[in-house]
């Protein structure tokens, strides 16, 4: 259970990670929860150094079990996404005879589903207790923690046959670092200026000075022969009719 903005408590789906050195929460958790955020540059490398992005940002969660009677404070990364949903493919429920006994900290283990929170290592010694469950080869283990029984581990006694997984993998690191570099070698285009154009650039280059107190002075680039139309009898009535006011109230 995680704490909103007004103080109720909200379920969540959290993965522990004991390979990660800090805990993450989505943008699409945090915007549920509407709770307010630092800034953040902290940039996250994934496996093989690949960067995985940039954090926007960073939040405190109040973190409790399902009954509410233990909190915690949890500061964590934020990100657009976290992982795929868990697990990747629906499990038949059956009974594996060294977890029968255990409350189970996720009742639907078994169905995929979003993950909100990542735990890291960071801080997932507030949440571990003593105890460790394991079975037979291909059957998942179980940890204790504050939340109840976590599974980890391999099903494969319960996995359809292998299939072929196919996948596509860019990287975009590298194609922005490519780009930059045609950048700076590529010549800068050349600019074709109308003649106003030309003279404002001359004018600039012919007035412009630093004054004593560090400014820095140039002339305006104002046209010549330009028509302002008939005016003049427009403002005089504009003025009478000012001093006439002024007059009034004096």
């Amino acid at each position: 259970m995680v704490q909103d903005y007004t103080g109720r408590w909200q379920p969540a789906r959290a993965l522990l990670d004991n390979g990660s050195h800090a805990s993450f929460v989505t943008e699409a958790c945090v915007q549920r929860l509407r709770l307010p955020r630092t800034l953040s540059s902290v940039h996250v490398t994934g496996i093989g150094s690949l960067q995985g992005g940039r954090a926007k940002g960073e939040v405190t969660l109040s973190i409790s079990t399902r009954t509410l009677d233990t909190k915690f404070q949890v500061s964590t990364l934020i990100l657009p996404k976290i992982t795929n949903d868990l697990p990747t493919s629906a499990l038949p429920t059956t009974s594996w005879p060294h977890l029968t006994d255990l409350p189970l900290a996720d009742r639907y283990y078994s169905q995929p589903g979003p993950i909100d929170i990542l735990i890291g290592m960071d801080e997932m010694d507030k949440f571990l207790l003593h105890g460790l469950r394991k079975g037979e080869r291909g059957t998942p283990m179980a940890q204790n923690t504050v939340f109840g029984w976590v599974l980890s581990g391999n099903a494969a006694n319960l996995q359809s046959p292998p299939v072929n997984i196919s996948t596509l993998h860019s990287d975009l690191h590298l194609t922005q670092l490519i780009h930059k570099f045609w950048e700076l070698e590529e010549l800068p285009p050349r600019k074709f200026l109308s003649p106003e154009e030309s003279m404002c650039e001359k004018l600039y280059d012919d007035t412009t000075e630093r004054a004593p107190d560090g400014r820095y002075i140039v002339r305006l680039p104002l046209k010549k022969n330009v028509l302002i139309g008939d005016s003049r009898e427009a403002a005089i009535r504009a003025l009478l009719r000012m001093e006439r006011r002024f007059t009034a109230k004096a």
